[in-house]
């Protein structure tokens, strides 16, 4: 598409507010539920090719080999794609008895999951816009994930980055997190204010500009 510069606005997304705050008593209901242990990292989508399922899981399998109480949980629809997530079980080292799989979950559910979490550990390759990072964000966990597609534009200072399809770069970069407190008190002092600069209030007052401009 050559569309001159000038004539494109970008008006980024946001998420619902219900993922800043779960409760206490929605935490340990999710905990009961799955069996979600104390210290997780948790990845959050879908599992075709681009979401990059191999990356995900070698990247984990470093820092579960370092730390012996980590595990992942992975939230999503256990549909048609499915099979990309049980091949890569196969092909990767991931320990297998370390993870837990929670299929779709409601979002007050989603939301306990990621205020829970070390961090959301995202692989993706490719992302037009990286909603799951910001909902990460807004319950006050950062991101550990590779630069890909729009995800840098999302998460900004209040996650760990590294270049795209290298899982031993990723892998390191997570422990190098976890072995790190006071990196993780930073991040998550920046996380909740960084999704903050997201809202549906500025998106409907850009998308209003817009058309008042060209009317």
């Amino acid at each position: 598409m050559r569309v001159p510069a000038e004539r494109v606005t970008v008006i980024p997304e946001a998420v619902d507010t219900e993922f800043a705050a779960p409760s206490a008593d929605e935490g340990r209901r999710v905990a009961k539920t799955f069996g979600v242990p104390g210290r997780y990292v948790l990845y959050v989508g879908q599992f075709d090719p681009r979401k990059n399922m191999d990356g995900l899981l070698t990247a984990f399998a470093r820092g579960a080999a370092i730390d012996a109480e980590l595990r992942l949980v992975i939230a999503g629809d256990l549909g048609n794609l499915a099979s990309f997530l049980t091949r890569a079980l196969q092909r990767t080292r991931a320990p297998r008895e370390r993870i837990v799989v929670t299929g779709r979950v409601d979002d007050p559910t989603l939301a306990a999951l990621y205020a829970g979490a070390e961090c959301l550990l995202h692989a993706a390759l490719l992302e037009g816009f990286g909603l799951t990072p910001l909902e990460s964000l807004a319950a006050g966990t950062p991101v550990v994930g590779y630069r890909a597609g729009a995800v840098q534009e999302v998460v900004g200072a209040a996650g760990v980055l590294v270049a795209p399809a290298d899982p031993d770069a990723l892998g390191d970069a997570l422990v190098a997190y976890l072995a790190d407190p006071a990196q993780q008190r930073e991040l998550r002092a920046k996380a909740r204010p960084r999704a903050a600069a997201f809202s549906w209030d500025r998106a409907a007052a850009d998308t209003l500009a817009v058309y008042r401009r060209v009317a």
